[in-house]
């Protein structure tokens, strides 16, 4: 092993964490008066973020907050969500643009559709980006979202065989190779494809990856990301509990064949995770181009001034606050300036910008470590950095999973339907 590979692994171990430090001491929610969601009294576009908590069934990697799939309540979810986008616009705010997560937001194609074009309407939404999986890109999705979304994200993981069914994946869509011809087919539809993988599974050997990164090629998507592999501390994860689940001198490895693979002519680097052919700014983690945003849905975060937003996991308490006329947030935590500053430059160097003010310290403590480097007066990020970003960032949203567990934990039975009397 290289002196240099050995330092950049203690410096990933220190990141790691720091950063799991930092997210302990920072992200401890609090309740709130949900009257008190600002009201908006500029003229600034945020980014909405829509969360749809349903899928046919569940991953065994994935924290996201989700619950079974149930045509009727689902369809009932649509319509409380519609009608929280017109209390939220109530309060002055607009977007320029809108992304739709969960859970499976292709669930229910028509009332996708209608939320879509509800939007468009009561908002000045340019882009929409919205996330699948490979059992929801074809007819009857197709003709409810062509022409609707700019950017659709399609989670594929992995085309090994092995892992997909180590993640549950194989028997909810197929083999690798079939998952592979139903992305290729997708991708003339939509101006944007982005495809996701993931990295770092238990015992992952670089021939694993290096297939799976020639055969995520071979789609020729307009983006590709690659994810490293995550948890909360959610119970029922098989993978959790095998040994060597998170191994950062793999994952170094295994990050270090990526940029190695995806040092091309078609493909530009546009995050430490994020590749894309062309256009610029085609990214799906929205935090990074977004200081501000807001989340509307059961299980969604908000961001707005010093204050981070996190509304009920409850879709009983999502519809009485709903039919109250209140936006769904119940807890937040208010950050200092500094710690937004810590924040902010975070998102911002693992997206490779230097747009905002940084604290000198942390900011000195980035150019110790080789992570930023200035040429002809401008800062850029070096490939260890790349890295080190990554992991930062990985922290970061493995702190956010936490709060997503420790909100469902407080969940039960009455909590995932909703009232008796709803239509």
């Amino acid at each position: 092993m290289k002196i240099n590979d050995i330092t950049l692994g203690y410096k990933a171990f220190v990141t790691s964490f720091v950063m799991k430090s930092a997210c302990k001491y920072y992200l401890k929610l609090s309740k709130l008066n949900t009257l008190s969601f600002p009201t908006s009294e500029d003229n600034k576009k945020r980014l909405l973020y829509l969360h749809i908590p349903f899928c046919f069934s569940f991953c065994s990697y994935c924290t996201f907050h989700k619950f079974h799939f149930e045509e009727n309540t689902a369809r009932y979810y649509f319509k409380l969500l519609r009608k929280e986008m017109t209390i939220i616009a109530e309060k002055g705010y607009n977007f320029g643009a809108m992304y739709l997560g969960g859970g499976t937001p292709t669930v229910l194609p028509d009332e996708l559709a209608k939320t879509i074009d509800f939007a468009k309407k009561l908002f000045d939404i340019k882009e929409v980006s919205c996330e699948s999986d490979p059992d929801h890109i074809s007819s009857p999705i197709l003709e409810n979202t062509v022409d609707r979304i700019d950017r659709l994200s399609v989670g594929i993981q992995t085309f090994d065989d092995n892992y997909l069914k180590m993640i549950g994946r194989y028997e909810k869509f197929g083999s690798g190779e079939q998952q592979l011809e139903k992305v290729k087919k997708i991708i003339p539809h939509f101006p944007i494809v982005n495809i996701d993988m993931i990295f770092n599974y238990p015992g992952q050997s670089e021939q694993s990856l290096l297939d799976d990164i020639n055969k995520v090629l071979s789609a020729e998507s307009s983006q590709i990301t690659f994810y490293p592999l995550m948890f909360g501390n959610e119970k029922g994860f098989g993978i959790k509990n095998k040994e060597g689940y998170k191994s950062l001198k793999t994952e170094k490895n295994l990050y270090q064949l990526i940029l190695k693979e995806m040092n091309r002519e078609d493909y530009l680097q546009r995050t430490s995770w994020a590749f894309s052919k062309d256009r610029a700014e085609i990214i799906d983690e929205y935090v990074v181009d977004n200081d501000e945003y807001v989340g509307l849905g059961s299980g969604a975060f908000s961001f707005i001034g010093d204050t981070f937003y996190v509304n009920t996991f409850s879709l009983r308490e999502y519809e009485k606050l709903v039919n109250n006329n209140n936006i769904s947030i119940i807890k937040g935590i208010s950050f200092r300036k500094h710690a937004i500053k810590q924040y902010r430059m975070m998102v911002d160097i693992f997206g490779f910008k230097f747009k905002h003010s940084f604290p000198k310290a942390e900011f000195g403590l980035l150019k110790l470590a080789g992570a930023v480097k200035k040429n002809n007066n401008k800062y850029y990020v070096t490939e260890n950095g790349k890295y080190l970003l990554s992991v930062m960032m990985s922290e970061f949203y493995s702190g956010m999973n936490e709060i997503r567990t420790k909100m469902r934990s407080k969940l039960n039975t009455e909590d995932e339907n909703f009232s008796a009397s709803h239509p």
